[in-house]
């Protein structure tokens, strides 16, 4: 899954994290971490079939299990440019277009 927003995650220490804005998300087979959010979010993700994600971008799907990554790392540099693009909309079709856009071109 890709997941474009901002938020804050909590450690089991208490302690807390800036993450990333846009995230890939790999399939969780359990729960591992809790999402503290707060103030006013839009959330843009994209759900891939189970080799979907891998057939796109040719990431090992053993790297992706109970993972999460900052979205540059994985797919890379590009995703900056996209990222600003889901950024700067202002309704949920907008995004739909952004995203179409480049799933259209990867």
């Amino acid at each position: 899954m890709l997941s474009h927003m901002l938020h804050r995650g909590r450690r089991q220490s208490g302690a807390q994290d800036l993450a990333p804005r846009a995230v890939v998300v790999g399939p969780c087979t359990y729960r591992r971490a809790e999402l503290v959010l707060h103030g006013r979010f839009e959330v843009f993700n994209i759900h891939f079939q189970a080799s979907g994600f891998h057939g796109l971008f040719r990431v090992p799907m053993a790297d992706l299990p109970d993972r999460a990554y900052d979205v540059q790392s994985v797919i890379g540099p590009i995703m900056s440019e996209v990222e600003q693009k889901l950024a700067d909309t202002s309704n949920f079709q907008e995004r739909v277009c952004v995203a179409t856009a480049f799933l259209l071109l990867t």
